[in-house]
């Protein structure tokens, strides 16, 4: 009788032992998959952030060219011109809808867009895939919105890209999915000039 109580309760430990390591397994799965999930969104936030950043430095570079070039005529933007060269337009077609990317302008044509290309910014190509690599690069758009007072409404719109949703490495071709658009409105004063024309600064 003593054997077979002996047998039985290693048994019993037996079994105690397989299902503490079952709840062990699980509950280290579980941890690992809580971890993957937090770096995943660790990263998101992190692109969303560098998207801002740089929509923010495009539009920046656009109230700095719009300053020195508010005399510009203002006319249909239909091309891409190197913000970076210091170039720019101010445009007299309004982009359909700033939130929508790739933008557009009169329903659907090709929008005029200002690409501003930051001096120390790499975008993501098949052969460059690290982290520091940008999707696209930023760009603005200046819609000139009409005259106030002595001078002229300008509307500006800026879209910056990540890198992607990995953590900063984009890709072998980049990823788009984290962007930020940003939008502000500047009122340029002429002391001499016709307000309101396509030229008010002149």
């Amino acid at each position: 009788m003593t054997k077979l109580a002996s047998s039985k309760q290693h048994g019993i430990v037996l079994v105690s032992t397989l299902l503490l390591l079952v709840v062990v397994i699980i509950m280290t799965v579980s941890m690992m998959r809580s971890f993957t999930v937090q770096e995943k969104v660790a990263g998101n936030f992190k692109e969303k952030q560098r998207a801002l950043q740089v929509a923010e430095s495009a539009e920046q570079s656009a109230e700095y060219w719009l300053s020195q070039n508010a005399g510009t005529q203002a006319g249909q933007c239909k091309s891409t011109v190197d913000g970076t060269a210091g170039q720019g337009q101010i445009c007299s077609n309004p982009l359909d809808n700033a939130a929508t990317l790739p933008w557009t302008t009169n329903g659907g044509t090709a929008a005029g867009v200002t690409t501003m290309l930051l001096k120390d910014m790499n975008v993501a190509t098949a052969s460059t895939s690290t982290q520091g690599t940008y999707a696209q690069q930023p760009q603005y758009y200046i819609y000139d919105l009409g005259a106030k007072g002595n001078g002229e409404v300008y509307q500006i719109d800026a879209v910056g890209f990540g890198g992607g949703s990995d953590g900063g490495n984009a890709g072998t071709s980049g990823s788009t999915t984290a962007t930020a658009v940003v939008e502000s409105y500047v009122e340029v004063t002429c002391t001499t000039g016709n307000a309101g024309s396509l030229n008010p600064c002149s």
